[in-house]
């Protein structure tokens, strides 16, 4: 990545995570397997590597080109509305394991208190159903995720037609 490049991610990394309700430093770097510290430098202009440089485009469900072109508030407005839903999505996914994860440590807690064949019962019976609400959970937040993208696959066909039909118009004036 050239010295434009590298502003630019770093410009783009800031932009990308305050526009996911002003995400920590600490929460991105942690999702792309880099300390809060290292994000800051980053978005200061420290060199990214071409690999972190796809992960963090990726977790904005982003191509690295989209992401590097994403600036500010006057962006391409798709560009940003898709780096907001997909990483929320995510973050919703991410969120929704966790809880199931809290749920079944805190059963697994209270079946130590319970007669060890009752517990192993009970314990076996509360993560299935721990690992049920979440695989529900994630194929609901994925379906949701599916629902946006045909709806903007919708929208950009609009847009195109559009464009096309007045294009017609200016070409028979």
């Amino acid at each position: 990545m050239d010295n434009t490049e590298i502003s630019q991610f770093g410009i783009s990394l800031k932009y990308c995570r305050e526009l996911n309700d002003n995400m920590s430093q600490r929460a991105l770097g942690k999702a792309l397997g880099v300390s809060g510290g290292s994000i800051s430098h980053y978005e200061n202009g420290k060199q990214p590597t071409l690999e972190l440089a796809q992960k963090a485009a990726d977790f904005f469900d982003l191509t690295l080109d989209e992401f590097l072109n994403i600036v500010d508030k006057n962006t391409n407005q798709e560009l940003v509305e898709k780096a907001k839903l997909k990483s929320r999505y995510k973050q919703d996914i991410k969120q929704a394991g966790d809880k199931a994860g809290d749920k079944a440590g805190d059963i697994y807690t209270k079946s130590d208190n319970t007669s060890h064949k009752e517990g192993n019962s009970y314990e076996i019976e509360a993560l299935r159903k721990s690992l049920e609400d979440k695989e529900r959970i994630i194929a609901s937040l994925e379906q949701r995720i599916t629902d946006k993208e045909e709806l903007n696959k919708m929208l950009r066909n609009e847009v195109d037609r559009l464009k096309k039909e007045l294009q017609g118009y200016k070409s028979s004036e």
